[in-house]
């Protein structure tokens, strides 16, 4: 696979036309695009005004989907994404034990990626917490998390230690399907390249 085309954009543009007509003439198999929700809304809709069909990708930050889809007018269905939590409608335990209490304690608050995104950042510092005990330090807490060795809360396994501080180098791959429900490609899937294990 080789790179096609490559178009820079700023994060305030807001005419995306010229830009779109290029990749369109391009008759590119997929684009890929690292933007802001703003500008990932704006690219779609002038995709689709200069008839521009193709496979789109996109970082996990454009991976809520119900937002996305709702602010495309429904542009966003086959959208692929890389994805830092299981799908907001998963049955796995641990994410419904999140959503009910969620249900519970803050029921005004939309349950998506980025509100479970909170609670996966929070998880491991909440165990190392837990196993720290009541002689609670800094230097406790980053004692136990340097014990942590596939460690799996909602997320990717954590393996965190004294030499590495990237916790999860594990990914999911989802799609936007119809009516903005989330579709998954590729379950947890380690990044084999990652500098830290060589």
């Amino acid at each position: 696979m080789k790179l096609a085309e490559s178009i820079p954009v700023e994060p305030t543009d807001k005419d995306l036309a010229s830009q779109m007509l290029k990749f369109k003439n391009a008759n590119l198999d997929a684009i890929i695009m690292w933007v802001s929700p703003t500008l990932g809304a704006i690219t779609m809709k002038t995709a689709a005004n200069v008839g521009l069909k193709t496979q789109w990708v996109s970082c996990d930050g454009l991976s809520d989907y119900p937002l996305m889809y709702k602010i495309t007018g429904g542009l966003w269905e086959g959208v692929i994404t890389g994805a830092f939590v299981p799908t907001p409608d998963s049955t796995e335990p641990l994410v419904v034990k999140y959503r009910e209490a969620a249900k519970r304690l803050a029921p005004k608050e939309r349950w998506g990626v980025f509100y479970m995104a909170g609670i996966l950042f929070a998880e491991p510092l909440v165990e190392a917490l837990r196993q720290a005990g009541p002689n609670l330090s800094t230097e406790a807490v980053i004692a136990k998390l340097n014990t942590f060795k596939d460690w799996k809360g909602m997320g990717g396994k954590i393996a965190w230690n004294a030499n590495r501080h990237q916790g999860t180098d594990s990914v999911q791959i989802q799609q936007c399907g119809p009516g903005a429900k989330a579709i998954l490609l590729q379950d947890w899937t380690a990044n084999e390249l990652a500098t830290w294990k060589k």
